[in-house]
């Protein structure tokens, strides 16, 4: 059974933010693994300003979280982008 328009409404918008911070988690995190397989397999060094862009969409990611956790309701625009 379905609660009120504005609750299945809040459910769906808050399911979709979700669904975007997996996304760009899971990309994140491949591009993460294939940085750190390369480098350990002596094939291309980790360099400085890849780590760098790296942590700071991590860092990004995590913010980005945070924001939406501490929205009693979803956003209007899509928080992990």
């Amino acid at each position: 059974m379905s609660g009120s328009r504005s609750a299945d409404t809040t459910y769906t918008d808050a399911t979709s933010q979700l669904q975007a911070c997996e996304s760009q988690r899971t990309s994140l995190v491949s591009q993460i693994q294939s940085v750190l397989q390369a480098a350990e397999s002596w094939q291309a060094p980790v360099s400085g300003w890849e780590a760098r862009y790296l942590v700071w969409r991590a860092d990004r990611l995590i913010g980005d979280a945070k924001t939406l956790a501490g929205s009693s309701t979803p956003p209007g625009y899509t928080v992990c982008s």
